[in-house]
């Protein structure tokens, strides 16, 4: 099985050993790089390609939302599909987000495992690959109908452009 390759953009070092912590005990995860500034954000991402990028919205240098522009306005053979982080949950900033191709938008606090389950639904291997929070592995009929339930309702929601944070969301 091919591991994500992931890339983490956040300028708070402590929240990144949190999250590198998370993703290396995860068997299909692969960290490309850790980057804690736009601008070295966007020259990593030209340099390692991953797949994933999970990225925070206020960043010393270039703000997330800026490193999406630059990332849709360049040559890049394939552009990662993001996932934005922010401890901003409002509403004019998150369509931004989303305008400017962000897959999805979390707002801080989140649930680690939430987070790994939407990565591995934009690298599209969620079904091949569950990891549960006890710890076993569940390999190709991994989800339950409610979960695909809890899945086909939280795309759903996305599409209509309702974002996470918005009272009732759960």
């Amino acid at each position: 099985m091919n591991k994500i390759r992931l890339g983490i953009a956040d300028d708070n070092r402590d929240f990144c050993d949190i999250l590198i912590d998370f993703f290396h005990s995860q068997e299909n995860i692969e960290i490309s790089f850790v980057a804690h500034d736009g601008v070295e954000t966007l020259s990593c991402v030209e340099k390692y390609l991953p797949e994933i990028l999970v990225l925070d919205m206020i960043m010393p240098h270039l703000d997330g939302l800026g490193v999406l522009e630059s990332i849709n306005s360049s040559n890049l053979p394939v552009h990662p599909k993001v996932v934005m982080l922010s401890a901003v949950g409002q509403e004019s900033i998150t369509q931004k987000a989303i305008d400017l191709g962000a897959e999805y938008y979390v707002v801080k606090p989140f649930n680690l495992d939430i987070l790994l389950k939407r990565i591995r639904q934009l690298a599209g291997n969620e079904k091949q690959f569950c990891k549960n929070s006890g710890g076993r592995s569940q390999q190709s009929s991994g989800y339950t109908k409610n979960s695909d339930l809890e899945i086909d309702i939280t795309n759903m929601i996305h599409e209509i452009g309702v974002p996470a944070h918005i009272k009732g969301y759960q």
